[in-house]
């Protein structure tokens, strides 16, 4: 399951790799779409379905059940996260600390004093909220309890930096890891000093040596996050991976994040504070016409976006109805929208990072059992989570096979 094979494309210009189990994607989405010239016969029947159903959909995925045999059951099972917060301190784009200050302009400065106050009273709840729901997370990634999470900047934020955790096994690595993008100098400065972290490229890059060497090499990276890659930086070992977690949960809030809300986690299993997110599609119908004697070609088109700021769709949920599909549609394709760029190594980072991972074992698929456990369904998405990644942003399934 999941080797991969080349076949020609219609054109004969360009192989294509054929895959019957679609390679993880650790990159958040914008908004994914999904077209076949066959309905979606398990999104459009979700409307009809008895309440007790859906709601059955909704504790399977809450109790980690392994995925439903029913193909409407499967669709719904597959549009749910774990999310804290659900909501964000925004109100039609302007937050309360915003509010405040149009107030004092207006003169109203009572007003504006106790506004304020509010806000930081709830602000101070949510980053309370914040820092226990990633210690939990945290130490289920540790025990095997969760295999990865993700912490994403709140809504307006100038601070643009996403951290993908993961657990051992995940992408091969032996131990856990973590991925940070959008990095500044300022910011691996601030981990070197103070927090005694240095990125995995750069401690392959030192080799073996002392440990005040390492501040050295992580200047020569020059990493601002101005473009593309230039600011993703790893992490490997559960010290450093600890380290990140002891900087998240205390700069954000007071050095990153100032004066904005906490930032959103998103999780495939439960933790303290965590909400259930649900996420909505959109379904058109598309006729089209080569003249008016012809019947026409039908389209359907179910699409999922997250417009507003600081609002992604997840992997797992990406990946699951990319699965649900292959098993209810004849054919469909999918193109994406890149949020950002978190998952998958390049070349170069691989070998930087390749002495700290291994080859996961065999037989662990077969030891995990029915039940999730660390966030996947069955073992088929169990193996492709130990497998290392890639950004899947185009792609065509037929009769069961991925086109990628």
């Amino acid at each position: 399951r999941g080797k991969l094979a080349t076949s020609s494309s219609a054109q004969g210009s360009k192989k294509q790799k054929k895959v019957h189990s679609l390679p993880m994607d650790w990159d958040l989405k914008k908004a994914v779409h999904f077209q076949s010239k066959f309905p979606f016969d398990c999104f459009t029947t979700g409307f009809h379905l008895a309440p007790e159903l859906a709601h059955q959909a909704m504790r399977s995925f809450t109790s980690g059940n392994r995925r439903s045999r029913d193909a409407n059951q499967m669709f719904l099972q597959s549009l749910y996260t774990w999310a804290l917060p659900l909501n964000s301190l925004e109100i039609h784009g302007s937050s309360p600390m915003e509010d405040a200050n149009n107030l004092v302009a207006e003169g109203v400065a009572g007003a504006a004093v106790e506004m304020k106050r509010l806000h930081d009273e709830q602000r101070a709840r949510r980053f309370r909220c914040f820092r226990e729901g990633l210690r939990d997370l945290v130490y289920a990634l540790y025990a095997g309890l969760c295999s990865c999470f993700y912490v994403v900047p709140p809504p307006g934020s100038p601070d643009a930096f996403v951290c993908l955790f993961q657990a051992a096994g995940v992408q091969g690595c032996a131990g856990p890891s973590a991925t940070v993008t959008s990095s500044t100098e300022g910011m691996l400065r601030l981990m070197r000093e103070e927090f005694g972290l240095t990125p995995a490229e750069a401690r392959e890059a030192a080799g073996p040596g002392p440990k005040r060497a390492k501040g050295k090499i992580a200047e020569k990276l020059k990493l601002d996050g101005s473009a593309g890659n230039k600011g993703r930086v790893h992490f490997v070992g559960r010290e450093q991976v600890h380290g990140l977690f002891d900087f998240l949960a205390t700069t954000c809030g007071s050095i990153y994040h100032k004066n904005q809300d906490a930032p959103t986690l998103l999780s495939p299993v439960p933790f303290v504070g965590a909400g259930v997110k649900r996420y909505t599609g959109v379904y058109r119908k598309k006729k089209l016409l080569k003249n008016k004697h012809e019947a026409g070609l039908e389209t359907f088109t179910l699409s999922f976006e997250c417009r507003g700021s600081g609002q992604y769709l997840p992997p797992w949920v990406v990946d699951r109805l990319c699965s649900t599909f292959r098993r209810t549609q004849h054919s469909f394709s999918i193109t994406s929208e890149q949020g950002v760029e978190v998952g998958g190594l390049s070349a170069a980072e691989e070998a930087a990072v390749g002495a700290a991972t291994v080859e996961p074992a065999a037989e662990s698929a077969e030891s995990r059992g029915d039940c999730y456990g660390g966030g996947f369904w069955d073992t088929e998405e169990g193996d492709k989570w130990e497998q290392p990644g890639g950004g899947l942003q185009r792609m065509t399934c037929e009769k069961g096979v991925f086109y990628l």
